[in-house]
């Protein structure tokens, strides 16, 4: 077999994508004729590096749209961003707060810049999941020179921006913004975006909730943010050789949303609200809030778990999500799905088989130690140890859970007993941990 092979068989056992890329698959509508602009920096074509000519239009194009001072192309999607971002908001040594539920992309920046990490929590939902930042959390951190906050978190829970930005001006803290859930709040809930309320950075996915190809993003920056740097943090981790294609798929998919998005996205909050009731007929539980986007389904089925249903409704009724966890699938809606494909997927789910609920108390995340870490995996001494002998012992790497990607062990932090259990507990459901191998062991530091 070959990857294109694998691919393709994948694909065909897939009737419709609840997963990210935005697009779901129907390409066709933007990118027919994609490949045949893949070309390098020539004559007529700019150079992003140093952007004057047709990029620099196209991203000036971007920014009004988004209403954003200043706009960039990224090609090594959200990652990326943040990594530039951070560049250009800090000084070497410099405090950021980040909440313990951020990407670990965020927590790798911080290492490569040097950059100390005050761990901050994050208030929580009835069923228990990690939400957004807590303000009384960032109230009680001192001294911070810069904070980074993520909203929406992946299972779509936004933050309180305008009493964030508000004390955080009050403070003189910068902030960057890590919206790659939320590139589409422009098109359907404005004031729901960083942008709005005056963040000095926001990142955005393009191919998450919008359908640009994958790894493709935005950098949107603030008028008070240091351009030249920026622009020196973006060429420092970005590609030599950008991709023309990713570049015309990130205009091609915000032109869309600005043309046709926002009437898509209108035109499915009724859909939504028929998916919600057929779910609670049947007694299966849709998660909604008023701090919840909409468009990120988090679904429970009493007495299953969350890797039953999630390879259940795959295998047996051809649907992917986007992930799961021990109790939860998330199904991802964009403009690119129809009333219909809501109608698949309560199908599915309301014809699974009456279970008694489990009666079990899922394990939580571990409490939050609101501690400062200077991340460092270039020490010396590194042993390699199965995860159950590791008590008491530093930790070389991250341990996590992917997706979503949020850190359950950081490097350099003392490994505990809750920590432990918590990973036993995430290998019980079939949920893959990054920093452990193949056989359950991780490195450790005396």
């Amino acid at each position: 077999m070959s990857l294109e092979k694998d691919l393709v068989h994948y694909k065909n056992l897939e009737k419709h994508s609840f997963h990210f890329p935005g697009h779901k698959g129907k390409w066709e509508v933007l990118y027919k004729n994609l490949a045949a602009l893949d070309t390098t920096e020539t004559f007529g074509t700019d150079n992003l590096a140093q952007a004057e000519g047709i990029l620099k239009e196209s991203m000036e194009k971007i920014a009004k749209i988004y209403g954003a001072h200043k706009s960039f192309f990224g090609l090594g999607g959200s990652t990326m961003g943040i990594y530039a971002g951070l560049y250009a908001l800090s000084q070497r040594g410099q405090r950021v707060g980040v909440q313990r539920n951020a990407h670990r992309s965020v927590f790798q920046a911080c290492e490569l810049l040097d950059l100390e990490v005050c761990l901050l929590d994050v208030d929580r939902s009835p069923q228990g999941l990690a939400k957004s930042l807590s303000l009384d959390s960032l109230e009680r951190a001192q001294d911070l020179d810069i904070l980074v906050v993520t909203s929406p978190s992946y299972y779509g829970y936004l933050a309180p921006m305008k009493e964030i930005m508000a004390l955080a001006r009050e403070r003189g803290i910068r902030v960057l913004v890590d919206e790659a859930h939320g590139g589409h709040f422009p098109f359907f809930k404005p004031e729901a975006s960083a942008l709005a309320h005056g963040a000095d950075m926001v990142v955005h996915s393009v191919h998450k909730m919008l359908p640009g190809l994958t790894s493709t993003a935005l950098v949107h920056a603030g008028p008070n943010l240091d351009q030249k740097k920026l622009q020196r943090g973006l060429n420092l981790f970005t590609t030599t050789s950008p991709s023309y294609p990713m570049m015309v798929s990130i205009e091609k998919s915000v032109t869309w949303m600005d043309l046709y998005g926002r009437q898509r996205l209108q035109d499915l909050l009724g859909p939504l609200e028929d998916f919600g009731k057929k779910l609670e007929d049947q007694g299966i539980n849709l998660v909604q809030a008023p701090d919840k986007d909409p468009f990120k389904l988090l679904v429970e089925v009493p007495g299953y778990g969350g890797l039953e249903l999630y390879e259940s409704l795959f295998y047996d009724h051809g649907l992917g999500m986007e992930m799961h966890d021990q109790r939860f699938v998330l199904a991802v809606v964009t403009a690119f799905d129809d009333p219909e494909d809501l109608d698949l997927l309560a199908e599915a789910l309301t014809s699974f088989e009456k279970r008694q609920p489990r009666g079990k108390t899922w394990p939580q995340d571990p409490p939050l130690r609101e501690e400062r870490l200077t991340i460092n995996r270039r020490k010396e001494g590194a042993r390699t140890l199965h995860y159950k002998e590791t008590l008491g012992l530093e930790s070389l790497d991250f341990i996590t859970p992917y997706p979503p990607g949020i850190p359950l062990i950081f490097p350099g932090e003392r490994i505990r007993e809750d920590q432990l259990r918590q990973i036993e507990a995430y290998l019980d459901q079939g949920i893959q941990l990054e920093g452990l191998d193949q056989d359950h062991r991780m490195d450790v530091i005396e």
